[in-house]
């Protein structure tokens, strides 16, 4: 692409031909739209640039995070104007393959989702990409041309190296705002929103600082961007503590899942306890293969649940973790904190919780 747009300038030195130039540029920015060897992974708001970095299928795959983290090809950047990829993304074709998205609470087992669609050849799986999540919560942002960025964004994270390939995108917890969003610009796209029951929630954050602070800050960035949940009218998310910020986010996810299954797009929507996930994938997975338009045989099945890398914690495969690990871990949290959960489960129950179970709380 670079090569193509420089053998057009140094064609052009004594005589330029903007024309020429103009048209030779878009050509290359068309063929970024083709293949995903080119990943966006931030946009620059303050100089209005896209950057991207350049991967392969073994560092989208080696990648837990695609965000500053990325393990990219090379250590070479180079960013993009962002009027130049708009107009691009104009003239480019709109999304019309399957794509699965991992909607998630956060701390619910989706990586643990995401790692199962990964061994799957026909699959290309984006962990966390942080352009989306970006794009997630700047809807209300004056500065922005959000639908057009929107367009631009979902198109460029739906590239495949094949064309039988299907995306499954596995984004942050704040993507769950635009939900709907991605189901209406796609009629090929489907979601399985991950969530855990509230008290495995509350426990998974209270089990470390770093989840503690992530809570506190999540729940304003969530809060400012989402539409008004009825029950939590009145909440000021700066006067949370952390049972009570963690309980909130929970809530908000809830409502997020209720207003996608009582949608126009609902049948392409399905709810899945990630606890369930962990402990039971034999029963759990073919209906989240299938709702994403996959199936497996029974050989299939297994060898998918018995690969080595199941038994190793999602993001980091060099330590061992399975369903019990988790259990073990989570009732050693309760044991500790018992104090904190009562309290996130109380302010829940005032807030509209009212029973344990995921699929009896969304049915």
């Amino acid at each position: 692409m670079t090569q193509e747009i420089r053998g057009a300038l140094l064609r052009n030195a004594n005589e330029f031909d903007f024309r020429y130039f103009v048209e030779m540029t878009m050509k290359a920015l068309q063929e970024l739209f083709q293949s995903p060897e080119f990943y966006p992974v931030i946009l620059d708001m303050e100089h209005k640039v896209l950057r991207f970095v350049r991967m392969s299928p073994e560092t989208y795959r080696n990648s837990v995070f695609l965000d500053l983290r990325t393990r990219q090809v090379g250590s070479s950047t180079f960013d993009i104007r962002l009027d130049d990829l708009l107009l691009a993304a104009r003239r480019a074709p709109g999304v019309s393959k399957k794509t699965h998205y991992i909607l998630n609470s956060a701390y619910c087992c989706s990586t643990l989702l995401a790692r199962y669609f990964e061994l799957l050849p026909s699959c290309f799986v984006l962990k966390e990409p942080r352009l989306l999540s970006q794009i997630a919560v700047m809807e209300h942002r004056a500065d922005l041309p959000w639908e057009p960025v929107f367009d631009l964004c979902v198109k460029l994270l739906s590239r495949t190296y094949t064309p039988e390939q299907i995306v499954v995108m596995k984004p942050v917890d704040c993507c769950s705002l635009i939900g709907e969003r991605l189901l209406q610009f796609n009629p090929q796209a489907s979601i399985t929103f991950l969530m855990t029951p509230l008290r495995q929630f509350l426990l998974s954050i209270l089990k470390s600082g770093e989840r503690r602070d992530w809570a506190r800050m999540r729940i304003r960035t969530v809060f400012r961007n989402m539409g008004a949940a009825p029950q939590l009218a009145g909440v000021d998310p700066e006067t949370l503590g952390v049972p009570q910020a963690a309980a909130c986010l929970w809530l908000i996810h809830h409502y997020l899942y209720q207003q996608l299954a009582a949608g126009p797009h609902r049948s392409r929507v399905r709810l899945v306890n990630g606890q369930e996930l962990a402990d039971c994938p034999r029963q759990i997975l073919p209906a989240i293969l299938e709702a994403a338009g996959l199936a497996l045989d029974c050989n299939g099945l297994a060898a998918l649940i018995d690969h080595p890398s199941m038994r190793k914690y999602s993001k980091d495969l060099s330590r061992p973790y399975d369903a019990s690990s988790r259990d073990r871990e989570l009732a050693e949290v309760e044991r500790c904190w018992a104090g904190e959960l009562a309290q996130g489960l109380l302010w829940a129950q005032k807030h509209g919780w009212e029973c344990e179970s995921i699929a009896a709380a969304c049915a």
